[in-house]
């Protein structure tokens, strides 16, 4: 068509020139115009026709063919596996182009989380035949095992002198983990309240390289006492093991963990991360009484009531301090809520009681019955006894 309308301009040009004599006067007016109709404006309708169908259907499909060939136009990945912590890793892209379409200035752009350490995040895959596709490798160092999603990759190409941009394309989650390092902990005695259990922490470095700013963090549940939390060396070498010992003290009869730790240092200059790790689930001993109250079988309004508790030390370990706390209410007379026995040996029962005297009849709430004792100078506090609701005469 391009030809076509230079000819048509090259024709027309010669012959107007041709022409100009005769197109310029007036008697000869009817036939010039029916000249000029047949020798320059109907040679025209082709051209008019196709600038018709470009306009209404050929831009139209033209850009439908560009959208088909913007999606299929893809990118695939691949990690190298396993993905080790603190050493070079592979990323490998495959930039496939499906279509009948050369695409021009094609590069991939990477999005990695802070805990990625990538010198080059973007590639470059030039020019793509039609039907053809291209591998480009790219390196990168994870720097966390607390790391499960990679972050984004964004496709950028240029196809028919128009840019096209696919982006936040999902590198999917992946789990890092650090063979060259070993890492166990052990605890030594059963996890009771009020004692002391000893833990070890064993590492083993069996990277080739030295581990420098070595530090170890532990973080644990609330009610649980450690002797340390912190261990620091400044050098961990290759090969080398390495022990960390210490101990905790449950203070909480709700504790159904240890916690974790988490472990940092700098190998080659950068930094890295390993954890949360935690420590092995043992479950907690707690102290067991076992409580039977004696309560009269009527209450009377004015009249003194007693009500017996007989405690039962069904553990191993002896209980001091055992106290009874009562919260009455406050139509409850009791001069003394709070009845305590000095001791309470293993396998032994003690017989303590509380004195009160209701001011109203009817159904009445007695409300709660506290329980408190210690092991080895530690409260221990048990869930509260429901005293029920009795009817006052």
């Amino acid at each position: 068509m391009q030809i076509y309308l230079l000819a048509w301009i090259i024709w027309s040009v010669y012959y107007i020139t041709n022409n100009v004599a005769g197109i310029i006067q007036s008697e000869y007016l009817y036939q010039t115009a029916f000249f000029l109709l047949l020798f320059i404006v109907l040679p025209y309708f082709p051209i008019y026709v196709f600038w018709l169908y470009e306009k209404v259907i050929g831009i139209k499909k033209r850009e439908l063919r560009r959208q088909n060939a913007y999606g299929s136009v893809n990118a695939t990945y691949k990690f190298s596996t396993p993905l080790e912590l603190g050493i070079e890793n592979s990323l490998q892209f495959q930039v496939n182009n499906p279509t009948d379409l050369k695409i021009k200035n094609t590069w991939v752009r990477v999005i990695f989380p802070d805990s990625v350490k990538c010198t080059s995040s973007q590639v470059s895959f030039g020019t793509l035949d039609p039907m053809s596709s291209t591998t480009i490798n790219l390196p990168f160092i994870p720097l966390s095992t607390d790391l499960s999603h990679f972050g984004y990759f964004d496709l950028y190409f240029e196809l028919e002198k128009r840019s096209f941009t696919k982006s936040q394309l999902s590198l999917g989650k992946h789990v890092v983990v650090c063979s060259h390092f070993l890492i166990d902990s052990v605890i030594h005695d059963p996890l009771k309240f009020g004692f002391d259990s000893s833990i070890t922490i064993n590492l083993e470095n069996r990277f080739p390289y030295p581990l420098t700013d070595f530090h170890v963090i532990c973080s644990f549940q609330k009610g649980i006492d450690p002797s340390s939390e912190h261990f620091k060396m400044d050098v961990f070498d290759p090969g080398s093991f390495k022990p960390f010992n210490f101990t905790i003290l449950p203070k909480s009869t709700g504790i159904t963990g240890i916690g974790y730790f988490n472990i940092g240092f700098l190998l080659n200059g950068n930094q890295c991360y390993i954890g949360p790790v935690e420590f092995l689930r043992s479950e907690l001993i707690v102290p067991d009484l076992k409580i039977r109250l004696n309560l009269p079988d009527y209450f009377y309004k004015d009249i003194l009531a007693t009500i017996g508790i007989v405690s039962e030390n069904t553990s191993d370990d002896a209980l001091v301090n055992v106290c009874f706390s009562s919260c009455f209410p406050s139509f409850l007379d009791c001069k003394l809520p709070t009845a305590c026995v000095s001791d309470i040996a293993p396998g032994e029962s003690r017989y303590a009681s509380i004195d009160l005297k209701p001011n109203v009849s009817g159904k009445v709430n007695f409300g709660n019955l506290n329980i408190s004792f210690e092991v080895n100078g530690i409260t221990c506090q048990k869930d509260p006894i429901y005293l029920g609701t009795h009817n006052v005469v």
